[in-house]
């Protein structure tokens, strides 16, 4: 006896048949032939190459040489994928090699149940077709088996976090170790907690079908494929889910950050905060990943959902007016008796702290690198005070005749006085440097008796100086170097003053190392690049005094007269003008965004980013003497 196994899909395979043609555009592939001495048992086996049951199958062959027989099929109902064998029987044998052909028709119904009584009604399907087997000097036992069904499922990882993630599942169908296409593999698990993307999946050419497992619990699930009568299982372990916190400091160094770099359970809130370093302010997150922050909060949240990416950006101080950010971000102002300190929290927790102070003209400040404000006092004391961020005063240095107008802190740590000797102005000094302990180390005048009534330095290791005209609308931009502190360039420029002060001039720098300046009256801000070259004339309010730069490069100008803040792009375009008291004359951002302004109404306001306002304080007494000075 032999057996010939022949294979019904619905994928084109490599022609070992004759051919095999019908309205399903089913192929035939006949796997092998094996022969004794007594007589040939053919064995049809059909798999169901659709998605629907069939049931009541039949075979009738016609073999050439051999005559006309006929079988009815087992089992009498299968699912969809399911194996169907038809026997029929020759009494000769069919020696090794030898050429076994023929034509044959396969009929079943089909129906859409589950079941096979649900099949009461079903539709006769034919499917004919012819073969062609050799046959094979392979013995056998006469209970021949089924050709063995081999199924096999393999998951992508046999472990995954409890994310909900998809982890991808692959099973193989083989029949004698023959790939088969078209199948249908059933995909299941024994956990409801284990979703499965697609139940039913028909193999692919090479007899692979794919689907996919998630989960949200964790736990060992058993996963099952079943293609026919066969089945096969595989675990995955569902374990605590955890994702990839990551932060960075932009640039590197420049702040501390929180929490540490690493994996935080799925799902979990996650508080992150960014401390400046001495000499840089805060500018904001930039985060990627699903239930990421990006905005300007120091002290924000996340949610792991995903790997998530998070860099703090930061940017080297600079200062300009009388009031700057401290390293611990409050902000400092002065009047002729007391000195303030405005601690900021967060945007809506804001607490002051006023701090007596001996009686002098506050006229500017900056910081050190361990976060002590540096006052400079004119008219009245000429003076150089340095506090504490807890308003001790720890020096106390008087400069006999001289009129300091301007305060900046060089990268080593110096102080540079812009300054003049004597009232009025008589005769001019220009630049007073000093060490960080107080020693004056070099004063000198300078080639034009305008006074020095701006400073501003930056991170390539210069400092740049602007005066204010004295009889004409011309004043001077000087070049300095941070090292030496001598003059390495200087430019005439307009400067019209707003009234008939000589030092209502503003400067700063941005993180590119490009420097701007105001010209009063003239309504404009002007850009020049670190080599002095002219980059931009912007239009600026009405009146513009003092400036600074946000952490998003946007620069914000107090319009005197226009009883306003401006705010412009990086490039000079103005986003927005909003109401910020009565004669705005400072203005500084915090390391939250916002942006505050005094006036001469002894008011400070809060801005948002956007302009709106947040707050407006009364941080100096009615009785108090004066207004602020810058």
């Amino acid at each position: 006896m032999s057996a010939v196994y022949l294979i019904l899909d619905n994928a084109a395979q490599s022609s070992v048949v004759s051919s095999c043609t019908n309205s399903q555009y089913l192929n035939c592939k006949t796997l092998f032939v094996i022969s004794n001495s007594i007589s040939t048992r053919v064995v049809f086996l059909f798999v169901d190459p659709q998605q629907y049951s069939i049931t009541s199958g039949y075979l009738l062959a016609n073999l050439t040489g051999y005559g006309h027989s006929s079988s009815k099929c087992s089992p009498n109902f299968v699912l969809p994928g399911g194996l169907m064998e038809c026997d029929i029987t020759i009494n000769k044998k069919v020696q090794s090699g030898q050429l076994l052909s023929g034509t044959f028709s396969f009929s079943s119904n089909v129906c859409t149940a589950a079941t096979e009584s649900g099949c009461a009604s079903p539709i006769k399907q034919v499917y004919p077709g012819t073969f062609t087997a050799y046959g094979s000097s392979v013995t056998y036992h006469s209970n021949l088996p089924l050709p063995s069904c081999r199924l096999r499922l393999l998951a992508q990882n046999s472990t995954e976090n409890a994310n909900g993630a998809q982890d991808k599942l692959t099973a193989s169908v083989y029949i004698s170790n023959y790939p088969i296409s078209g199948a249908t593999v059933s995909f299941s698990s024994n956990s409801p907690q284990a979703s499965i993307s697609q139940e039913f999946v028909n193999t692919d050419s090479n007899g692979n079908s794919v689907s996919y497992v998630s989960s949200t619990s964790t736990g060992t699930v058993t996963l099952s494929a079943s293609f026919g009568n066969c089945t096969t299982t595989s675990q995955i372990l569902f374990g605590p889910a955890y994702e990839l916190l990551t932060l960075i400091s932009n640039p590197s160094n420049t702040g501390t950050l929180s929490p540490n770099s690493g994996n935080y359970a799925y799902g979990s809130t996650q508080p992150i905060s960014a401390s400046p370093a001495t000499g840089y302010l805060f500018g904001g997150w930039t985060g990627t990943g699903s239930g990421s922050y990006t905005g300007s909060n120091a002290f924000a949240n996340v949610i792991m959902t995903s790997d998530i990416v998070e860099t703090a950006h930061f940017s080297g101080i600079t200062y300009s007016g009388t009031n700057s950010v401290c390293t611990n971000n409050c902000i400092w102002l002065a009047s002729p008796l007391l000195l303030k300190q405005i601690v900021v929290n967060s945007p809506s927790n804001v607490v002051i702290n006023t701090y007596l102070s001996p009686q002098f003209w506050a006229w500017g400040l900056a910081f050190d690198k361990y976060g002590d404000p540096w006052f400079i006092s004119g008219m009245l004391t000429s003076t150089l005070r340095e506090y504490s961020e807890t308003g001790n005063l720890i020096l106390n240095l008087t400069i006999p005749d001289v009129i300091p107008y301007a305060i900046t802190i060089d990268n080593s740590g110096n102080i540079w006085i812009g300054a003049s000797v004597g009232w009025p102005l008589q005769f001019h000094i220009g630049i007073i440097r000093l060490s960080p302990s107080g020693t004056i180390l070099d004063s000198y005048g300078l080639p034009y008796l305008n006074p020095v009534v701006g400073l501003t330095s930056t991170s390539a290791g210069t400092v740049w100086g602007i005066t204010g005209p004295l009889s004409s609308n011309t004043g001077y931009l000087y070049e300095f170097s941070a090292a030496t502190g001598n003059i390495l360039n200087y430019w005439g420029i307009p400067v019209n003053p707003i009234s008939n002060s000589d030092y209502q001039v503003g400067i700063t720098s941005d993180s590119n190392g490009n420097i701007w300046y105001t010209t009063g009256a003239s309504n404009t801000i002007v850009e020049v690049s670190g080599t002095g070259k002219a980059l931009g004339t912007y239009a600026a309010g009405n009146g513009p005094i003092a400036l600074a730069i946000d952490f998003s490069g946007n620069v914000w100008v107090a319009d005197y007269y226009g009883d306003t803040v401006t705010e412009l792009s990086s490039s000079g375009t103005i986003l927005g003008v909003y109401p910020a008291g009565q004669q705005p004359f400072c203005v500084v951002t915090d390391t939250y965004g916002d942006v505050w302004v005094c006036d001469s109404s002894r008011i400070l306001t809060e801005l948002s980013s956007t302009g709106k306002t947040i707050n407006t304080f009364n941080v100096v007494p009615s009785s108090g003497a004066g207004i602020w000075e810058h």
